[in-house]
């Protein structure tokens, strides 16, 4: 309520300078003061249309439904969501194992066999693995 009060506020405050301002351009009080009603009943009109386009998108999407205390609390919100919900680095305990495991015989030639047999084996350099 404190909100809407300052916001009238302001809006007459506008309203009273812009009908100042047209009543010393035109030199006379009438259309200053006309100019001046004109001008805070457009503020005031537009001012009631973008509370009932906020209320009735809060009502049809209510999961983007901004909190009433400030926008920009809502974007820290949505900041901090995402921070919590990304992926972290994988750590030593998580490490990936290799595609291909040294005792598998798709293993390419240049990986070096401990249980390839004896020390005269011979492997394939095509990636068929030691024989």
């Amino acid at each position: 309520m404190n909100e809407r009060r300052t916001s009238l506020l302001l809006s007459a405050f506008m309203a009273a300078v812009f009908g100042v301002v047209v009543g010393v351009v035109f030199s006379a009080w009438l259309p200053g003061v006309l100019s001046a009603v004109i001008f805070f009943g457009v503020l005031v009109i537009a001012r009631v249309l973008r509370e009932k386009i906020d209320r009735d998108s809060d009502r049809r999407y209510p999961a983007v439904a901004v909190r009433e205390d400030s926008r920009s609390r809502f974007i820290a919100d949505t900041v901090a969501d995402d921070a919590r919900n990304r992926p972290t680095a994988p750590t030593s305990q998580t490490r990936r194992r290799p595609r291909w495991s040294t005792t598998s015989s798709d293993a390419p030639a240049s990986v070096n066999h401990a249980d390839a047999g004896d020390a005269g084996s011979s492997c394939d350099s095509s990636g068929g693995g030691c024989v």
